[in-house]
């Protein structure tokens, strides 16, 4: 039986300690993965972070706008009598009813006349700009029935434009809107019944 000499090697025990280059990189690749998924190159986490911060810019706009149209709409109806306020309420009430109803039942696209929208936004720019001269004029025998005409001719426009928007929120017509753009839908007939509001009161109210 041969026994072999066996030599102390101070080297070789400190090489041992040292962890190993696979280790390290295992290390390092686990780190890059945690820094990853927390990062705003997952989508989903991009598209989440997207739609709160919109989420929140709706509710402050949103916030922002009814105060300053409820501000506004204090101011107009400061202006008028109080059952002149009362009756544009209720006619403003019954007519948004009845471009409802009309809207929803008539088979006839009210989207496809955008062309003629224009063409009568054209008429009330020109009427308006007709009311500036007889102002500037001082040609002031016009100035009433041409004044009564011109916010005439507005709550027509604002009547229709009501219809279209209805046509579009209920869609199956030439334009409709996405059900993703329910705000936007919101917003348009919100303003359309206010802007109707404000203008049957000029034309039935009495002034204080």
């Amino acid at each position: 039986m041969v026994y072999e000499p066996v030599t102390y090697n101070p080297n070789q025990e400190h090489e041992n300690l040292q962890p190993s280059a696979p280790l390290q990189d295992d290390v390092h690749h686990a780190e890059q993965g945690n820094k990853g998924g927390l990062s705003f190159d997952n989508r989903s986490i991009r598209q989440g972070f997207v739609r709160k911060v919109f989420c929140w810019v709706t509710i402050m706009m949103l916030i922002t706008a009814t105060i300053a149209t409820g501000y506004m709409s204090a101011v107009v109806c400061a202006q008028y009598t109080a059952e002149s306020v009362v009756l544009s309420l209720i006619v403003t009430t019954v007519v948004c009813a009845l471009i409802i109803v009309f809207a929803m039942q008539t088979k006839y696209d009210l989207t496809s006349c955008m062309g003629y929208m224009f063409i009568f936004l054209m008429v009330i720019f020109v009427t308006a700009i007709l009311l500036l001269i007889c102002h500037l004029t001082r040609f002031y025998a016009a100035i009433p029935w041409l004044s009564f005409v011109y916010t005439l001719l507005i709550t027509l426009f604002c009547v229709m434009y009501l219809a279209m928007d209805i046509q579009m929120l209920m869609g199956g017509e030439k334009i409709e809107l996405s059900p993703e753009e329910h705000v936007m839908a919101a917003i348009q007939i919100y303003l359309d019944v206010l802007n109707l509001f404000w203008l049957i009161l000029s034309l039935l109210g009495k002034k204080n």
